[in-house]
């Protein structure tokens, strides 16, 4: 293993094996340089965009029991806030233009960063109606459903409120629910506010290219089912672990079916040839979750540094594909 590749970065942590449960860990670097604190197994770094895969499977799982339908129109799901295009008229979305980036919803310029605790409380309504400088564009239907990739925040920020509406529980609650407990993720959680407080001492410091701490804390993320999620790679080996095995013949396989003619797209992830891929980048931390689909071998790395460039440049692709 070459540490050479990620050298740039504050604090790494890694987890590799494959679909048989073997893991190895490693880590190297800081949690927090002010304080000496190091990175250990336990160290808790932010998940970011991996999130989304974490919400699709909640998805599946919520089809799987017959609440929802991947392919209906989710304003039938959504009680009061409802998808529309630019003219204000309602707009039929199903749950795989969501799940897939492909519902022709655009994302505000520079959105989705800075939020903070003691910051004043943003709403998902206020996110998805572009009320705040976190996300300053309306969700609303802008292309055809289905004919155009657009990677948005915004309409997963629907899809946790179809979950919050039909369940009637928050998403924190939904996922620890279906995924974390019987996953046996315990070193996993959502980062409301109350469970960031809770876990704080053992939550990595985000830290800028320069390798100062990111301003003002760490960032608190209402928009939940896009990018709010903390684990260690070990724990979200464990559900690399299980959507491997419910690959073939299980839920696993419903989320490879994205869009017609867009072979790359998955639900809530990424495909090429060989891999299966989640990626997160965010202004604390920068990860990545890679899949063999052939022999299993899987590895997931985290860091705690935004190092400004894709996954591709900054070191993590090449530091899993050594490994896989």
């Amino acid at each position: 293993m070459d540490w050479t590749l990620v050298k740039q970065f504050t604090g790494v942590s890694l987890a590799w094996g494959n679909a048989n449960g073997l893991c190895k860990i490693d880590y190297r670097g800081y949690a927090n340089k002010m304080s000496g604190r190091t990175v250990t197994e336990n160290t808790l770094f932010p998940a970011c965009s991996i999130t989304k895969y974490v919400t699709a499977i909640c998805v599946i799982k919520l089809k799987s029991s017959g609440i929802l339908d991947l392919y209906a129109d989710v304003n039938q799901y959504l009680r009061d806030w409802k998808i529309r295009d630019l003219e204000g008229e309602e707009k039929k979305v199903t749950l795989i233009d969501l799940l897939s980036h492909t519902a022709g919803i655009i994302d505000g310029e520079d959105g989705f960063y800075g939020h903070r605790i003691g910051d004043k409380n943003i709403s998902l309504i206020d996110i998805l109606e572009g009320r705040t400088t976190y996300n300053p564009r309306a969700a609303r239907v802008e292309k055809k459903p289905g004919t155009f990739f657009e990677y948005s925040d915004a309409g997963y920020c629907i899809i946790q409120k179809i979950i919050e509406d039909i369940t009637g529980k928050t998403y924190d609650k939904v996922i620890d629910e279906l995924i974390f407990i019987p996953l046996g993720m315990e070193k996993s959680f959502i980062g409301t506010e109350e469970n960031i407080k809770c876990h704080q001492k053992d939550m990595a410091t985000g830290y800028n290219l320069s390798g100062e701490a990111i301003e003002r804390g760490i960032p608190l993320c209402p928009d939940m089912a896009a990018s709010s999620l903390w684990s260690t790679p070990s724990d979200i080996l464990l559900l690399a672990t299980d959507f491997y095995t419910n690959l073939n013949n299980g839920y696993g396989q419903e989320m490879l079916n994205g869009p017609k003619d867009m072979n790359w797209v998955g639900l809530g992830l990424f495909m090429d040839e060989k891999h299966i891929v989640s990626k997160g980048w965010g202004e604390n931390g920068q990860c990545m979750l890679k899949i063999n689909i052939d022999s299993g071998a899987m590895g997931v790395v985290m860091t705690n540094m935004n190092p400004e460039v894709p996954q591709e440049e900054s070191g993590l692709e090449r530091l899993l594909d050594s490994l896989l």
